[in-house]
């Protein structure tokens, strides 16, 4: 690891300042890949494209993000967090900002992809920096970071309505692209140390994450973190289409919804990480889990009014949005060491690359089954993951805050 790079010398910014900026990262991250969903319908006319192909296109952004997660984390471990993380997100606030200028299909997926690599590798090695910064306390760390994102999804959709109602909706996208090159900049004057552009090694660190990976129970604790994933990623990638067009909510009130799913994430993620911290992360990511899934199944199966349907997506957002921080905690207390970075961003590819699959089948699912359906298969999915979590947090081989 590049010297200094991990803050561990004696001019170190306070760790509040790194939580701080990570934070903001985070949050424009999280607002790119939100903008998509929340300018679906400008973004479906423009393309000449339906709901499969849009759920195809919002599967190439998921997938692009995945594939980044174990070579961002390995690289961060080997060459430090300063060298991964200000590169990939200039030529992200770039690709991101090129969106402003989307017309055809073709074009627009390449755009995606560079997106989706770019953004991609922050949030693996961002937590990393995170971790190695608050120790004990990144349940805290974490919760805080979250609730960033969040706060990016509720307002994303916000502002995009008010730009689709101006129709200065591509304008946006230059907005975030500059956004995520200033955010860049201050991690470049942050972070200590010379920039490490070499050859990394790759097979003995890649062995050491592996290890890490394999650990009895983590195997299956990341099976679930992939229900979680896919879900959530199915599942904002098409709520206000599944408003607007299944609920019968008016667009701006489809959108709004979205933006209810996050504000609750943001009030609950700081909340979730630091009870995780004091009473232990086993009971509130099972726990969390199997509400979600009931909620969810409420939501699709029972709410058919907007005075329901509201409630019912604010309480889905909040059991949900709590699991989130406190797993990625408990997969780095397992984690813990020289490989933490890798083996975090190994797990981060397998669940990530199995949710990458989510929005295209919600897409194609509501052009069949129809949405209530398939999001009442997600409930499913949700509740047998908590099931199955009970077994996987049960086989820990290290101990752990839970």
């Amino acid at each position: 690891m590049a010297p200094n790079d991990d803050g561990r010398d004696a001019g170190r910014p306070d760790r509040r300042v790194v939580l701080g900026l990570s934070a903001g990262g985070w949050a424009l991250s999280q607002g790119t890949w939100l903008l998509l969903p929340a300018l679906a319908v400008p973004i479906r006319g423009t393309l000449g494209i339906g709901n499969a192909a849009f759920g195809a296109v919002m599967t190439v952004l998921w997938a692009s993000i995945a594939l980044t997660q174990f070579p961002s984390g390995l690289l961060s471990d080997e060459l430090g967090h300063r060298t991964v993380l200000v590169p990939t997100m200039i030529a992200a606030g770039v690709a991101v900002a090129a969106l402003a200028w989307l017309g055809a299909l073709p074009a627009f997926l390449v755009l995606v992809v560079f997106v989706g690599v770019g953004t991609g590798a922050f949030p693996t090695v961002a937590r990393a920096l995170l971790s190695a910064r608050f120790g004990e306390d990144r349940g805290r760390a974490f919760g805080v970071f979250g609730g960033a994102g969040d706060a990016a999804g509720v307002a994303t959709p916000l502002v995009a309505t008010a730009a689709i109602a101006a129709g200065v909706w591509r304008l946006t996208f230059l907005a975030v692209g500059a956004g995520i090159v200033l955010a860049a900049a201050g991690f470049h004057r942050l972070l200590a140390g010379e920039y490490e552009f070499r050859r990394p090694s790759v097979l003995g660190p890649g062995r050491a994450s592996l290890s890490e990976v394999l650990q009895p129970g983590v195997p299956l604790a990341v099976l679930c973190y992939s229900t979680f994933a896919l879900v959530w990623q199915g599942s904002t990638s098409f709520l206000p289409l599944y408003m607007y067009e299944a609920k019968g909510l008016p667009l701006a009130t489809a959108n709004g919804t979205l933006s209810v799913l996050f504000l609750m994430g943001m009030l609950v993620k700081p909340a979730a990480g630091w009870a995780s911290d004091r009473v232990g992360r086993r009971p509130l990511v099972v726990g969390s889990l199997f509400a979600a899934g009931c909620l969810l199944a409420g939501l699709a199966l029972v709410a058919r009014t907007p005075v329901v349907v509201l409630p019912a997506v604010a309480a889905f957002g909040g059991a949900l949005m709590t699991f989130q921080p406190v797993m990625q905690a408990y997969l780095m207390d397992w984690f813990e060491g020289s490989s933490e970075g890798g083996a975090f961003g190994l797990a981060r590819l397998v669940y990530a690359t199995i949710a990458s699959v989510g929005s295209t089948v919600v897409g194609v699912g509501s052009e069949t089954v129809g949405y209530d359906a398939v999001f009442a298969g997600l409930a499913v999915a949700l509740l047998a993951g908590s099931a199955a979590l009970v077994v996987a947090t049960g086989r820990a081989s290290r101990p752990t805050a839970a």
